[in-house]
């Protein structure tokens, strides 16, 4: 089946006003910047990486790993990450989620059906994610200074994507960004890594970058973002059409005012009418 080709949308982005101290810092930035040097071997165009498809095959293999919860990786897929902040959850709550989790885990061992992995997101992912747009913790990322680096860098080494085709800028190109919104204490995004480029090095090289700009910004020092992150392979268009519109509309879900996240509308869209 040969991949799905995106039209163009109009964005939107709401943009920090200009002169930001955090993202000029960010833009004058080495490519280095994440402490991940380029692979050796080339990075394909967004369009010769586009092969057989941009969303989870169920036929094909599958990497499967976990550490406190568990990732699932194939080359040139889209991922629907969230990642968040150290202090966004009470520890408590926490820990009885782990240990509902845990058990739930022993008794439908991997690989997971469809069917199975929905119930998983269901029973515990949506769970999560409503606690996080509770508002919990410092939210230091309301900040504008603190989103809007974090915003650049998401930016930063991504293809510049227009109806399928990759323009490349003078930088190396580690990823193809779909939409993300930076909430007050967390981050949902739609990315997909290109070339030699895996979700865990990319998602690695912003944490640690944003982890140093926002401590800079705070004049202070200490974990930023909590170790492990959701992320989900986007299984199909209607997937990718509902994580963006899922991403859309969380800033209302959680009764968020103007200037207290950062919203990013990219222009990609793989169903025949945008979502």
């Amino acid at each position: 089946m040969s991949s799905p080709k995106p039209t163009s949308r109009a964005g939107d982005l709401q943009s920090p006003p200009t002169g930001n101290s955090s993202s000029s810092a960010l833009n004058a930035t080495s490519a280095t910047d994440g402490d991940f040097k380029s692979p050796a071997r080339g990075l394909p165009t967004l369009a010769s990486q586009a092969s057989p498809s941009v969303f989870f095959n169920k036929d094909a293999p599958v990497r499967r790993y976990r550490n406190w919860l568990p990732h699932w990786r194939q080359p040139g897929k889209w991922y629907f990450v969230t990642f968040r902040l150290a202090d966004s959850l009470a520890q408590p709550k926490l820990q009885q989620w782990k240990a509902e989790r845990e058990l739930w885990l022993e008794l439908h061992p991997e690989p997971w059906s469809e069917k199975v992995e929905q119930e998983y997101h269901r029973r515990f992912t949506a769970k999560f994610e409503t606690w996080l747009d509770a508002g919990e913790g410092e939210c230091v990322l309301r900040r504008l200074e603190a989103h809007a680096a974090v915003a650049s860098a998401l930016k930063f080494f991504a293809a510049e994507a227009t109806g399928g085709d990759c323009k490349s800028p003078a930088r190396d190109i580690r990823y193809e960004l779909g939409d993300f919104v930076v909430m007050p204490n967390h981050v949902h995004i739609l990315v997909r890594p290109l070339g030699a480029w895996e979700l865990e090095q990319v998602l690695q090289s912003w944490k640690t970058f944003t982890a140093k700009a926002i401590n800079r910004t705070l004049g202070r020092a200490g974990t930023v973002w909590w170790k492990d992150n959701f992320d989900h392979l986007v299984r199909s268009a209607e997937k990718f059409a509902k994580f963006q519109r899922y991403i859309a509309d969380n800033p209302a879900m959680a009764k968020l005012k103007p200037g207290e996240f950062y919203h990013h509308r990219s222009s990609l869209c793989y169903l025949n009418t945008p979502p």
